[in-house]
């Protein structure tokens, strides 16, 4: 079977997080399974696989340009013409990037009897801007940063009716919607037959993280995030400022940067407990690992997330999780069975829930090994590519 894929996100790459990982991690594994029958259309190729990869850009610097999204979509639809023409093409896979209502496909109005696949697609959510001004180039300056966002802007508003338009009319057009969690699929309802919606979460690479195999006297509590205000690491460490009156060997790591940073190193400084927090600043994703390896506990504040990865991640390293409820953790973290979900900007709970977890190894020990179990069950790579299989294959053999 021959596969497109297209788009399969701006950069494919095995070294990056997030959706990267996800777009990098499915297609690989696919096209290992079907001895690299694959083609990849990308903006930027960092791997060196077997299998054809098409680049259509030689730098990541267009990353930069918030109106970029439209050309990559016209590109990858060029690119995609020429290779059904010049290939004996089964089923085309848009992979990712996928926005809700702007994201179209235009290869899907122009196949004929190959099959159209989008997916893995998770909810948008609301007031990511913080988010999304953390992937412009550090050297622009800052007018002409704010220049690009309002014509992005401009451009957006005026485009939104003929660009949803389209995005609805690619949804149409698939034979299979595959979607990460329920509050997804809710979402897709009123706009696709639900038949032709699959929920299949995303995973993580068994081999990545190591279980952690005994547990420490002194324990370190560890979160990893863009530190931006959604996040809120400001109430881990006001909670952390509490728990260390009591236990005074406790340390926190916090990974990650962004915009807040000098904030959050002034309230640590405010707070009196410099010596027990240490920031390490950005971790590349292959590089993470060993830092989670060092944590006991894993925590989050954040305000919303339409996928848990960091959950994952921690599970894999054997970390219970204490975290607000949302879309990603309450898809992801059992209560009471691999961690604690408490309210959002409960700083409280979360204290309390700390504390539970330094007095009770037993319960901390148990929901480390749950968390194995669960990733065994659901989330490791080798457990979600077969049903993506599956869907290639039911598909083919409807014909």
């Amino acid at each position: 079977m021959k596969i497109l894929f297209s788009p399969a996100h701006y950069i494919f790459s095995d070294k990056r997080g997030s959706e990267y990982s996800w777009s990098y991690n499915i297609i690989d594994k696919i096209s290992e399974y079907y001895k690299n029958q694959s083609i990849v259309i990308t903006g930027l190729n960092e791997t060196k696989k077997e299998y054809k990869i098409i680049s259509i850009y030689k730098d990541k610097t267009f990353i930069s340009m918030p109106y970029n999204a439209l050309f990559f979509n016209l590109n990858c639809f060029l690119h995609s013409m020429i290779t059904i023409k010049t290939n004996k093409i089964d089923i085309v896979h848009h992979c990712l990037p996928y926005s809700f209502g702007y994201t179209f496909n235009l290869i899907s109005l122009f196949l004929k009897k190959e099959k159209f696949i989008i997916g893995p697609i998770q909810m948008q959510l609301e007031g990511i801007e913080e988010d999304f001004n953390l992937h412009f180039n550090k050297k622009i300056s800052f007018i002409i940063h704010k220049s690009k966002l309002a014509l992005a802007s401009i451009f957006q508003r005026a485009a939104s009716p003929l660009l949803f338009f389209l995005a609805i009319l690619t949804l149409k057009r698939a034979d299979k919607i595959v979607v990460i969690n329920k509050a997804t699929y809710n979402h897709f309802l009123p706009y696709v037959d639900k038949k032709n919606i699959v929920i299949i979460p995303v995973g993580i690479a068994r081999e990545k993280f190591n279980l952690k195999k005994e547990i420490k006297k002194d324990l370190v509590l560890f979160t990893a995030s863009s530190l931006i205000k959604r996040k809120r690491i400001d109430l881990i460490i006001q909670s952390f400022s509490e728990i260390v009156k009591r236990y005074k060997k406790t340390k926190l790591i916090i990974v990650g940067d962004g915009p807040q940073r000098k904030n959050l190193e002034l309230l640590v400084k405010e707070l009196n407990i410099e010596k027990y927090v240490t920031f390490e600043g950005f971790v590349p994703n292959n590089l993470i690992s060993k830092y989670y390896e060092k944590g006991d506990i894993y925590l989050s504040m954040s305000e919303s997330e339409s996928w848990g990865q960091v959950y994952l991640e921690a599970m894999s390293a054997g970390l219970p999780i204490i975290s607000t409820k949302n879309i990603g953790s309450n898809e992801i973290v059992i209560a009471g069975k691999t961690g604690f979900l408490i309210e959002k900007g409960d700083c409280t709970g979360l204290t309390k829930g700390i504390i539970k977890l330094l007095k009770n190894r037993t319960m901390l020990k148990s929901f480390s090994e749950n968390a194995r179990i669960l990733l065994e069950e659901k989330y490791y790579w080798d457990k979600i590519i077969p049903r993506y299989i599956k869907i290639y294959e039911d598909l083919m053999n409807e014909t």
